[in-house]
C-alpha cells in the first residue's frame, strides 16, 4: 500500500450531498415512495392538461359528459402501489359503482323523474329501498373497496331521487343515457381506472409480483440470520444483552411477511390465477406460511434462551454439539433458499426436484446426527458425575 504524500489531507472530507444521501442514507421504501409519487403527479398533470391543449377544450368535454375533474379524482382513488393493487381497486371500484348506478336506474325505471312532490309512493319506495341498500352494504361482509364506492356513489343518488327540486339528468324508464348521472359516473370511473392501470405500467411496470419476491426473500434471509444468531448465543459461554437485540428483530421480519402476504394477494390480479405465475404465487404463499410458522416457534424459543444461566453442564454440552446444531441450521436454510429459487418461475423441473429431495435427505441425516451426538455427550457427562 503506497504511503501518503505531503499533499494528502490528514483528515479526509466526509462525503455528503444529495447524491450521497440518496445512494447511502435513503431507504428503499423512501426511494420507491418518492419515485412513484413523482410518477403519479406527472400523470395527474398530464390528464388535467388534456382539455387545455386545444381551444374551448373544457367546454367540449363538459358538453359531451366527460368531467376531467371527476376522471382525475377516480384516477387518484384507484391508483395503487403496483399493477396488481391497481387492477384490484379498478375491478372492485367498478363493481361498487355498478351497484350504486344500477339501484338508481331501477328506481328511475319504476318511477321516472323520481319523487316530484305529488307521488308519495315514489318517496317511500325510494327511502325504504335506499335504507335497505345502505344497511346491506354497511353490515354485510362486503369487500371494502366495493363497499366504499357503492355507498360513496349511491348516497348522492338517493338524495337526487328524493329531492323534488332536483334537475339532474338521469337514465329513465330503464333506458341508458351516457350523460345521466348514474351511467356517466360508471364511464368516468372506468376512464380513471384505465388511466390508473396505465400509470402503474408506464414508463415501466411496478408489479406486485416483484414486491412479493423481494419481501419473501428479505424475510427468508432475516429469519435464518436470526435463527443462526440465537443458536450461536445459546451455545456461547455467558449471557449478554445480545438476546434483547435479537428479540427486537422479530418486528422487522413480521413486517416483511405481512407485506409479502399483501403482495401475494395483489399478485393474483397480475395473472388472474393463470399460468406459471399463478403457480409461482402459490408456492411463494406456502413459503411465507412456513416462515410464519418458524417465527411462531422462534419467539418462545428466545424467551427460553433469554433465561439461560449458562451453567457448567450447559456449556459442556453445547460446546460439543455446536457444529451439529449449526449444521442443521445451515442445511435448513439451504433447503428453504433452494425452494424459494424454484418458486421464481413456477416450474419444478425434474433436476430441481432431485436436488430438493437430496437436500431434504441431507437435512434429515443432519438432524439424526445431532440427536445421536446429544445422547452421546449426555451419557459422557452423566458418566463423569458417577
Amino acid at each position: 500500500m503506497p504511503s501518503p504524500s505531503e499533499h494528502d489531507p490528514l483528515i479526509k472530507k466526509k462525503e455528503s450531498g444529495i447524491r450521497f444521501w440518496w445512494t447511502h442514507v435513503a431507504t428503499h421504501q423512501y426511494k420507491f415512495a418518492v419515485t412513484y409519487a413523482t410518477r403519479v403527479a406527472l400523470w395527474t398533470v398530464l390528464i388535467s392538461t388534456i382539455p387545455l391543449m386545444f381551444p374551448k377544450g373544457r367546454k367540449f368535454f363538459h358538453e359531451h359528459g366527460f368531467s376531467v375533474a371527476y376522471i382525475v379524482c377516480n384516477f387518484l382513488f384507484t391508483i395503487g402501489p403496483n399493477v396488481g393493487t391497481t387492477m384490484s381497486n379498478s375491478v372492485q371500484g367498478l363493481i361498487g359503482n355498478l351497484w350504486a348506478s344500477g339501484m338508481l336506474i331501477v328506481l328511475h325505471g319504476i318511477f321516472p323523474g323520481g319523487y316530484q312532490g305529488d307521488n308519495p309512493v315514489a318517496f317511500w319506495v325510494g327511502l325504504s329501498g335506499s335504507l335497505l341498500f345502505i344497511f346491506a352494504f354497511m353490515y354485510l361482509n362486503v369487500n371494502a373497496n366495493v363497499q366504499f364506492f357503492a355507498l360513496y356513489g349511491y348516497v348522492g343518488y338517493a338524495m337526487t331521487f328524493l329531492d323534488p327540486n332536483n334537475s339532474s339528468r338521469v337514465s329513465e324508464a330503464f333506458t341508458l343515457d351516457h350523460q345521466g348521472v348514474a351511467v356517466n359516473a360508471v364511464i368516468l370511473f372506468a376512464i380513471g381506472a384505465v388511466l390508473a392501470i396505465l400509470c402503474s405500467l408506464l414508463p415501466w411496470p411496478v408489479t406486485a409480483r416483484s414486491l412479493m419476491l423481494m419481501k419473501a426473500e428479505a424475510a427468508l434471509e432475516l429469519t435464518f440470520s436470526l435463527y443462526r444468531q440465537i443458536v450461536e448465543y445459546y451455545v456461547g459461554s455467558s449471557a449478554s444483552m445480545q438476546i434483547v437485540e435479537l428479540m427486537s428483530n422479530v418486528k422487522k421480519i413480521r413486517s416483511d411477511l405481512d407485506e409479502a402476504s399483501d403482495a401475494i394477494g395483489a399478485a393474483w390480479w397480475g395473472c388472474f390465477g393463470l399460468g406459471s405465475r399463478e403457480r409461482s404465487r402459490q408456492c411463494v404463499g406456502q413459503l411465507v406460511e412456513s416462515l410464519e410458522k418458524i417465527l411462531t416457534h422462534i419467539e418462545p424459543l428466545m424467551a427460553v434462551v433469554s433465561r439461560e444461566g449458562f451453567e457448567p453442564r450447559h456449556t459442556q454440552l453445547t460446546s460439543q454439539i455446536r457444529s451439529e446444531l449449526l449444521d442443521v441450521v445451515n442445511k435448513t436454510e439451504a433447503l428453504f433458499k433452494f425452494a424459494f429459487e424454484t418458486t421464481r418461475d413456477g416450474v419444478l423441473a425434474p433436476n430441481e426436484k432431485a436436488i430438493m429431495e437430496n437436500d431434504l435427505a441431507e437435512l434429515d441425516a443432519s438432524v439424526n446426527n445431532l440427536f445421536q451426538k446429544m445422547r452421546q455427550v449426555e451419557r459422557q457427562i452423566n458418566a463423569q458425575k458417577t
